[in-house]
């Protein structure tokens, strides 16, 4: 066979690069990492194996995803691979991807109790901190609002801890640490299986209110089969956006995420439905006003 084989695979995406043996042959036409990820290719001119690249640990693919099962195909045509669609050899890849997925909320949440030691569980793992000393610190705090602003997450166990009895009588103080607990334990729950969750374990810890939407925004948008690529601070120099979404050809699509001032805790937390998406609204126009979009 000459030097001008077909190549083997093509995207129907017209790409500027190429995916070349090293004898000079091509056997991806249209070449993009994100589409043609982990496969190894046997060229029909020198007989050698070339590897397409490997993705990076928390790189996503939103894609369709085709894997070959282990084995060598032949094929007498170039195989053309449609938009929207991701082709792998390697289960491991495959496997990777489906660990960077939220794992699907619960439809009904465990015993408070457990709910609660889970996260005291969780900081002692994660936090630097003493748990039990910040606890009684944080439950020192002569101001609710502020304690519940500077340490949510201290706060919230502490409260709920001391107002056991109580803590579903509905007051602002109560709803707030039942909010706070809920939404930290969401988050755990979530992400608990991703690859980097030893660094998301310190966003949740470091920047707590922050990291609230910060990583409950990409479990609503992977309801809409949308797979988010996240991002941690100790991996970005400089300033960081929150979180991307790959395009088909492997674009960032970068998100930032804001909540109003007013819908934070703990500034209202009786807040209607009609009420809230006005105080959204009026906030998305400021945005655009701010920065100039239309």
């Amino acid at each position: 066979m000459g030097m001008h084989a077909k190549p083997v695979l093509r995207s129907a995406i017209a790409y500027p690069l190429n995916f070349t043996c090293s004898c000079g042959q091509v056997l991806i036409e249209n070449y993009n990492k994100y589409i043609f990820p982990s496969i190894g290719i046997r060229c029909s001119v020198c007989f050698s194996v070339q590897y397409t690249d490997i993705l990076e640990s928390g790189e996503t693919i939103n894609n369709t995803i085709l894997k070959f099962s282990s084995g060598e195909y032949g094929f007498g045509e170039t195989i053309e691979i449609p938009p929207g669609v991701s082709i792998t050899g390697d289960q491991q890849f495959a496997d990777h991807q489906t660990l960077l997925r939220p794992r699907n909320a619960k439809r009904s949440f465990p015993s408070m109790h457990v709910i609660v030691e889970g996260v005291i569980e969780f900081l002692q793992k994660f936090s630097k901190k003493n748990v039990s000393a910040e606890l009684i610190k944080v439950g020192k705090y002569g101001n609710w609002r502020l304690a519940a602003r500077e340490n949510p997450i201290y706060w919230s166990i502490s409260h709920y801890k001391r107002n056991i009895s109580q803590i579903f009588i509905n007051s602002d103080e109560n709803l707030a640490a039942i909010s706070i607990i809920f939404s930290t334990y969401g988050n755990i729950s979530c992400w608990r299986d991703h690859p980097l969750f030893n660094e998301i374990a310190k966003e949740i810890i470091g920047h707590q209110f922050h990291s609230f939407i910060n990583f409950c925004a990409p479990c609503i948008l992977y309801k809409n089969n949308l797979l988010c690529e996240l991002e941690v601070r100790s991996s970005v120099r400089g300033p960081k956006t929150d979180f991307f979404v790959r395009t088909a050809n492997g674009a960032k699509l970068p998100f930032e995420v804001k909540t109003p001032e007013a819908l934070q805790i703990p500034h209202n937390l009786k807040v209607g439905i009609l009420e809230g998406k006005n105080i959204i609204q009026a906030a998305i126009s400021k945005s655009k006003r701010k920065n100039k979009y239309t």
